[in-house]
């Protein structure tokens, strides 16, 4: 049973590490150059509004409707009647509330005299559509939680990756076509996400009706069930809310307290860009996982070695991916933006990509808690991080600049990470043998040193990041962190 998920796994991973990065590193990337750095830096600061509310768009609904299916996936029909009208009245609510924390952030800059700041009324077109993305966004995920809940994990792996791969083909012949006007506008690339997010979500409600094992019933709108639901799953939304403000809050407070705000997310979103695309990535560990773990809570199976199974798969290459961004920071940054890179933006970018190792635990060990209902304690950290986060930011960045926001980031994602790592441990009894540890440190000092002494080398960084990336995946292998019989075995599974 485990070969098969982690087949699904690959899949899902393959899928996204061919078209995620693609958008990203290309289209997105792309958008930014043609843009400008403010201008895309102003575009950073409205997305980032538009993830405040997110627990009024999702309040813990596609984790509660994901958990239900997993453990009876023949509700499929009864729970799209139920929460579909629940999903599209809490979509209309985040828009409103979202478009109006617009209006109030508009009314906080009416003073300002910052040209370098230029969020007002003739920006909030722009928040209009973004909010407006989310929404549909957001559906498409709820859709995708019904596909995941009954196991049917290559088909949401199709799905994961079919609004992007729209996305490619529209923005890059809009970048690219040579049939539109220059310079290229910020709002057309908005325009052609709205396209490819209402394409997607009318191909997955398709597919996830024709799922459904029973006629679906005329969906009505029921208070009391949607009472429950939102009791039942309050604290998820919580839960979601605080990880978004204290992975977002810093974006809002460097934008508000230096004054070249739009510059400086410029260049936080130029080195947050390669972050991004392989956290996403790493995510989908998270998407399989929630299911997975919960149906062998539910079962009451072992836990330790599925989860030191992916746990190696993520954190292995995970390091090996930090080591090449710290130590290679500048290489990468003039390979991405040319021109447009510099000493202070690879710094930016090295340290940011230290937190990668610190979404993965998340994405392991806290899917693990929440599949067991340990929300009080994920909320209890996650509001801890977000008072420690704007407690830091408000040191360093008037300091650091977005540097500041970035060591901010860094020290947080590491403490709540570490945090449920250890509750984990405590509450499943994830025993580790000493061996086992003393292999993993070996492991990590080896990694770290072979890095520092390649980097003194003389040798061409693209040459040293293959032989890097080959030697560190062989030690993986040798010390037996990774498994080339189990490799093989995944590939031979049938059932």
């Amino acid at each position: 049973m485990q070969a098969k998920y982690l087949r699904s796994l690959f899949f899902l991973i393959f899928l996204n590490v061919i078209i995620k990065p693609v958008w990203l590193l290309g289209i997105d990337r792309g958008v930014q150059h043609a843009t400008g750095i403010d201008e895309y830096g102003l575009y950073y600061f409205i997305l980032s509004i538009s993830f405040y509310l997110q627990m009024v768009l999702d309040p813990g609904l596609h984790t509660h409707n994901n958990k239900l299916l997993a453990q009876e996936p023949n509700r499929l029909s009864d729970n799209l009647s139920e929460f579909l009208p629940l999903k599209i009245i809490l979509s209309l609510a985040y828009i409103l509330a979202t478009l109006a924390i617009g209006v109030i952030m508009v009314w906080l800059h009416k003073d300002n005299q910052n040209p370098a700041q230029q969020f007002d009324f003739s920006s909030f077109g722009i928040l209009w559509w973004i909010v407006f993305n989310q929404a549909l966004a957001s559906f498409i995920l709820y859709m995708r939680s019904c596909l995941s809940g009954i196991y049917l994990f290559n088909t949401d792996s199709i799905f994961s990756v079919l609004d992007r791969t729209i996305m490619i083909i529209l923005v890059g012949l809009l970048l690219w076509g040579g049939f539109m006007p220059k310079p290229f506008k910020i709002e057309w690339f908005v325009y052609a996400q709205t396209l490819s997010y209402c394409i997607t979500a009318i191909a997955v409600t398709i597919v996830v009706l024709t799922k459904t094992k029973e006629k679906l019933k005329k969906p009505r709108i029921r208070f009391k069930v949607y009472q429950d639901v939102l009791t039942k799953s309050y604290p998820f939304a919580i839960l979601a809310f605080l990880m978004v403000l204290y992975t977002q809050i810093d974006r809002t407070m460097a934008y508000n307290m230096l004054p070249d705000g739009e510059h400086q997310l410029g260049l936080y979103a130029m080195a947050y860009r390669m972050l991004d695309a392989f956290s996403q990535v790493a995510f989908l560990f998270a998407t399989i996982l929630l299911p997975v773990f919960t149906g062998l809570i539910h079962r009451k199976e072992p836990l330790a070695q599925t989860v030191r199974v992916f746990a190696r798969l993520l954190l292995i290459p995970g390091l090996i991916l930090v080591l090449i961004s710290f130590f290679y920071k500048d290489e990468m940054m003039a390979i991405l933006y040319k021109n447009q890179s510099s000493p202070y933006l690879s710094q930016i970018f090295g340290w940011l990509m230290i937190t990668f190792l610190a979404y993965g635990m998340v994405y392991i060990y806290g899917t693990l808690l929440t599949a067991n209902g340990n929300l009080k304690f994920l909320n209890w950290t996650a509001a801890g991080g977000l008072i420690v986060n704007i407690f830091i930011n408000l040191i360093l960045i008037p300091r650091m600049g977005v540097l500041g926001a970035v060591v901010a980031t860094l020290a947080t994602q590491f403490a709540v990470s570490l945090l449920q790592f250890w509750k984990s441990h405590r509450i499943f009894n994830l025993e580790v043998a000493p061996k086992e540890m003393f292999k993993v440190f070996i492991y990590v000092a080896v990694a770290i040193l072979s890095f520092a002494l390649m980097r003194n080398t003389g040798l061409k960084w693209y040459y040293g990041i293959v032989a890097l990336t080959a030697f560190n995946l062989t030690f993986a292998f040798f010390t037996g962190l990774l498994n080339l019989k189990f490799f093989i075995d995944i590939i031979k599974y049938k059932s």
